[in-house]
């Protein structure tokens, strides 16, 4: 009954179930929300960042299991075209991914226009692959250039922070970035890091093939 419902309410089962539980709870010995005290100086924030940020990576590590991250591999290897969509924030991570992606030989192109996304998607085939980032899940203009894409018969990948999340409902794969739970102003960035991660843990691997 344990593993059903966690298959039901969380990607990748118990262990997802955890840290989606442990990313939700405020530890009672770390500073509430992250709250800096200058009066410790400035080293003393920088433990506290990377502290945070050190647990929203254990927490993004525990949320993907090694077959998805296995399958997202290997798409990424068969596709003979990548399309690479992410907006504000995530645009970044998504610039990130395709340079690194270009510099492994593989042919990857990004779009952040908002105007772009949906029209860029509809001239891909079924040997495309899109990767879709939205830390939300719900940005209207990745949404409607991944279910273009996958009208065309496009396989999609998404990365994303919620897991029960429009996005997620419409790819085939699910890779899941997590904050640390300890902070609410800066969770935007502790979930930017967390993207970070996921895209350089998978480009790290590619190299070693």
């Amino acid at each position: 009954s344990i593993v059903n419902f966690s298959k039901k309410y969380s990607t990748g089962g118990f262990s997802a179930l955890k840290a989606v539980v442990t990313v939700c709870l405020k530890s009672e010995t770390d500073t509430p929300f992250a709250v800096i005290d200058k009066s410790q100086g400035v080293k003393a924030a920088m433990e506290l960042k990377i502290r945070e940020n050190l647990l929203a990576f254990q927490n993004t590590l525990a949320l993907n299991d090694e077959e998805t991250l296995k399958r997202v591999v290997d798409k990424i290897l068969s596709a003979k075209k990548i399309e690479i969509y992410g907006i504000f924030n995530s645009g970044i991570v998504a610039t990130s991914f395709c340079y690194q992606l270009i510099q492994l030989g593989i042919p990857a192109t990004f779009v952040s226009d908002t105007l772009m996304c949906a029209i860029s998607a509809s001239m891909l085939d079924q040997d495309s692959l899109v990767i879709a980032i939205s830390a939300s899940g719900r940005t209207k203009e990745i949404l409607d250039a991944v279910k273009m894409a996958r009208n065309n018969g496009v396989s999609v990948i998404c990365l994303t922070a919620n897991g029960n999340s429009p996005l997620t409902q419409v790819s085939d794969e699910v890779l899941l970035c997590a904050s640390s739970g300890m902070t609410v102003s800066d969770r935007s960035e502790e979930i930017r890091l967390s993207q970070y991660l996921i895209v350089d843990t998978l480009c790290a691997y590619l190299r070693s093939i």
